[in-house]
């Protein structure tokens, strides 16, 4: 359950327009409910990012690159939303349809999100809530100005939509620098601060950026004093990082550091 979202939710029952719904303002009690929440849905976006993009690195050491698209896009759906509810921001959908964002605090009001679909609203979310952040600097595509966000979403878009045959067993160009690199190596270059370039650079980017998103969902888990995984989930990610001769070790260390069992 997304609690944060399911208590707003509730807040709004039936057909209810944006009006009222932006008109509302978070009571003591709402604000208090909705910061509890936040946290906890925090650590169960911030797994689910980790699991996403153990599954998605360990395609392409694999080779199942339209499979890696798809699962290196959810991580960092998840991860954002890890890191707006550790900054105490719920995102919520009245009615099941139209989206908003508000801050857990007493006082503030919902907001619309524009976008359709769960995702394009959750990025333009993050877009309108942290417009300077790191993640934001640049465009991965120069041609189309597209954001790392927005890139993702189309080679996912492409992938799930627009190429009716999987392109395996041939390497997509976006693929080819991080199978020659190899898997583990690229994984320890890009998680690396340092190596900030290579975020935004389309030649690394599918994995290069989802790798950024997450450390900055691990720094916001560290800064809350780690997040909540239980040692079962933390023994099942060890496991798939030792697969295929521990490929993923650098991320499994990375991964340590940001949580608490």
């Amino acid at each position: 359950m997304h609690r944060a979202a399911y208590y707003l939710e509730n807040l709004f029952p039936g057909r209810v327009n944006r009006v009222i719904v932006e008109a509302y303002v978070l009571t003591p009690g709402d604000g208090t409910t909705v910061s509890a929440a936040l946290p906890v849905d925090a650590n169960n976006y911030y797994y689910s990012a980790c699991m996403s993009i153990v599954e998605g690195l360990r395609a392409i050491d694999a080779g199942f690159f339209t499979w890696s698209t798809v699962k290196l896009y959810y991580s960092v759906f998840y991860a954002i939303r890890a890191i707006l509810g550790w900054d105490n921001f719920a995102v919520f959908r009245q009615d099941g349809k139209t989206p908003y964002q508000v801050r857990g605090i007493a006082g503030c009001s919902p907001q619309f999100i524009p976008g359709t679909g769960s995702h394009k609203s959750m990025i333009n979310c993050f877009r309108r809530l942290m417009p300077s952040h790191f993640l934001l600097s640049q465009p991965v595509d120069q041609v189309e100005a597209l954001d790392g966000f927005g890139w993702l979403l189309k080679k996912r878009e492409d992938a799930n939509y627009a190429i009716p045959r999987f392109c395996e067993p041939e390497i997509p160009e976006h693929y080819e620098q991080i199978t020659r690199i190899g898997v583990r190596q690229a994984i320890a270059a890009y998680l690396d601060p340092a190596a900030g370039l290579l975020t935004f650079d389309k030649d690394h980017a599918i994995a290069s950026f989802p790798l950024a998103v997450l450390r900055f969902a691990g720094d916001a888990a560290v800064a809350h004093g780690g997040a909540a995984i239980d040692s079962d989930e933390l023994d099942f990610l060890v496991r798939k990082c030792r697969e295929r001769n521990a490929v993923l070790a650098p991320l499994m260390t990375f991964i340590r550091r940001t949580i608490r069992t």
